[in-house]
């Protein structure tokens, strides 16, 4: 049973241009909202009754939402505890235009114990970020519509709790074209059809172009360190590098995801689809049925190779790719890629490997770190550079790439401590208890404020708010799970590889001073850097905090809307033309950083139009769906890539020019 929110009486905030109630077109009640620089609506109450809806009584929160713009719209759902508080949860929720979507949130995710939620028909990308909060203790809801580029129209349907998903009518109106492109808009460069595919891979197949780089594997020729055989740090009066088996400097120059697949899922929305090809048929190559939840996804990139060139589409596409790649001026293949690739094309390559996990966790991703299993999963995890460790074109391996909980400052004792699971780092941290207040839980009753009769009892669910010298003892127990974390598998890989760096973990951010934790078992520290370039005074404190160690961005990237994806980037610019001058201006003034040695660029293919795996749709790839080159970009890329050594040397100066800037859309 639907229970709806009062909705007759709310208003809309923030810069709004117009503001009515009307319909969506299934009947329900809605409002239409006209926004350029973002508006919200909120419901408040107490106690978890917002709008006259008990929120402790039903399971599911669903907003339906429709817009019909030339771009996908990420909206926000936040839920406060204590209606004047900022802390709160947030919940970012991405949506294809075009037709109604039911936004489905379950309430019990609201203790944000996963960071990426179920994807339903229709919903892209989503998040859960911010603060716990409890249903029974709500006191404010807001419904946020972001900031946008133009004035864009909204509607918002009435919104309601129930006890079961709703129902998702995703309309059989295709959206994807035969060739993976979005069929509802033109653009400059758009492929017509396929006999214009066939004609551009036969052009590029056929094109000349030689390789940008005059040595083995791709490093600055102009002085010799002695050949190790092995990529190895080496710091020169204060700045760092790389340097290559040769023994030449070299900077880290990346793509990453250079492979044949970027798949979508096309469960419950086969209808947006022109056409799907049988699943066991010619493309069958083109399916991928490997996921765990056992959603099917399809590649349009595939498919199309496939229809070129039959059995043989892989070994083209990689010739050339690798063609490309060493003529644009990349001298590494980058994380996610296509296995072996670089090794067949002699290209330097990173790789990251499988992380260790225990069946109990601790908080979203964070495993039960002082378990035996943790150790015996870290050994498992590391046979996995058995066939690399001779390999001198592999620069390092990441251990992992952005911990879910590490999206946040998160205490992560106290997390422990508060669930109801028995683990080994559990009762660690009671060891550690015992130790530092000797064994008398008078002192340590005393220090947390509680009345506790043994250190035992902090095996039960601990649901007491924390004084602050239990915060202090949970923050400083945080941060021997964190070094755990850390120290297991980098030992386990080094016992099994111990010629090639570790070269970390690739935070999304560094949200706590914790995640420098364990640091002296990597020989890089990496980060992800979805920023405008690279901070000099952030680079050299990632640097000193991890213990001098040189530092490796792992991705960045830019996007547009003057082309077929419905999403620009985290970073978005005005075109393609833009999105070459912001990695330009990203690359060489990185360069220029004494502690960076190296940036790699996310991603080599587009998105899918209806989102990869997890929603995520894109325009950030060098080349689009149909294997065409962005050469507005790929131009400034070209000339940025040959001067880097020059502008790292300081023979020349990094670019002034920045990218002209649009407003992040879509999720």
């Amino acid at each position: 049973m639907k229970k709806y929110l009062a909705f007759e009486s709310i208003a809309a905030h923030g810069n709004v241009k117009s503001f009515e109630f009307t319909e969506l077109s299934t009947g329900e009640k809605a409002v239409k909202i006209a926004t350029k620089d973002g508006a919200w609506i909120e419901f408040t109450g107490k106690d978890g009754h917002l709008g006259g809806v008990d929120f402790t009584s039903e399971k599911i929160l669903v907003v339906p939402v429709y817009f019909n713009e030339t771009h996908s719209v990420y909206f926000r759902l936040e839920f406060y505890e204590d209606a004047d508080s900022k802390a709160h949860a947030d919940m970012a929720m991405g949506v294809l235009p075009g037709f109604v979507v039911n936004i489905e949130l379950a309430l019990s995710s609201l203790d944000l114990n996963s960071l990426f939620l179920r994807r339903t028909p229709g919903r892209l990308k989503n998040t859960s970020t911010g603060t716990p909060v409890k249903a029974e203790k709500l006191s404010k809801f807001i419904f946020r519509i972001p900031a946008s580029n133009d004035v864009h129209i909204i509607y918002v349907g009435q919104p309601y709790i129930t006890d079961e998903s709703p129902e998702h009518n995703i309309p059989s109106v295709p959206f994807v074209d035969k060739l993976g492109q979005w069929k509802m808009k033109d653009w400059k460069g758009k492929t017509k059809d396929f006999d214009e595919l066939k004609a551009n891979y036969e052009k590029w197949v056929n094109e000349d172009l030689p390789p940008m780089a005059s040595s083995v594997y791709g490093g600055d020729i102009s002085e010799n360190f002695g050949a190790s055989g092995y990529f190895r740090t080496h710091n020169q009066d204060g700045v760092w590098y790389l340097i290559d088996p040769d023994g030449y400097k070299f900077y880290s120059i990346g793509v990453d995801c250079v492979g044949t697949h970027m798949a979508g899922p096309v469960d419950s929305i086969e209808g947006l689809f022109e056409e799907l090809p049988e699943y066991d048929g010619k493309f069958k190559d083109a399916w991928n049925s490997r996921r765990r939840d056992g959603r099917r996804e399809f590649c349009f990139n595939a498919k199309n190779l496939i229809s070129l060139y039959g059995d043989n589409w892989q070994d083209i596409w990689e010739k050339l790719t690798a063609k490309r790649l060493k003529h644009w001026g990349f001298n590494t293949v980058a994380n996610w890629s296509m296995r072996g690739f670089g090794k067949r094309n002699g290209i330097p390559y990173v790789i990251e490997t499988p992380f260790p996990y225990t069946e109990n966790s601790i908080f979203r991703d964070f495993p039960d770190v002082f378990s035996p299993e943790y150790a015996k999963s870290a050994d498992e995890c590391a046979k996995f550079l058995e066939e690399y460790k001779d390999d001198k074109f592999l620069i390092g391996y990441f251990l992992r790439n952005e911990p879910n909980w590490a999206f946040g400052d998160y205490n992560i004792a106290h997390m422990m401590i508060n669930s109801d699971k028995d683990t080994y780092s559990r009762r660690e941290f009671i060891k550690y208890l015992k130790e530092k207040y000797s064994d008398d839980i008078a002192k340590l009753n005393s220090e947390w404020n509680v009345n506790l009769e043994c250190f035992d009892d902090l095996i039960k669910p601990f649901t007491t708010e924390l004084s602050e010298n239990a915060n202090k003892d949970t923050r400083a127990f945080t941060k021997k799970l964190i070094h755990k974390y850390v120290e297991v598998p980098s030992v386990a890989c080094k016992k099994i590889d111990a010629n090639h760096m570790n070269l970390g973990l690739r935070w999304a951010w560094i949200a706590s001073d914790d995640f420098y934790e364990g640091s002296e078992y990597m020989d890089v520290f990496s980060i992800n850097c979805y920023q405008k370039s690279p901070n000099p005074k952030e680079i050299e404190r990632v640097s000193r905090m991890s213990g001098g160690k040189p530092v490796m961005i792992g991705e960045f990237h830019a996007g547009a809307l003057d082309v077929g994806l419905p999403a620009n980037a985290l970073q978005g610019v005005a075109d393609q033309s833009e999105r070459g001058y912001f990695y330009s201006y990203y690359m060489e003034n990185g360069a220029i950083i004494p502690e960076l040695v190296g940036c790699h660029y996310f991603q080599y293919n587009d998105q899918a139009v209806t989102g990869r795996f997890d929603g995520e749709n894109l325009n950030i790839g060098l080349v689009d769906v149909c294997g065409k080159p962005y050469y507005d970009m790929v131009e400034k890329i070209i000339e940025t890539n040959k001067a880097i050594y020059d502008i790292r040397g300081g023979k020349k100066n990094p670019t002034e020019r920045k990218a002209k800037e649009a407003i992040r859309e879509g999720f």
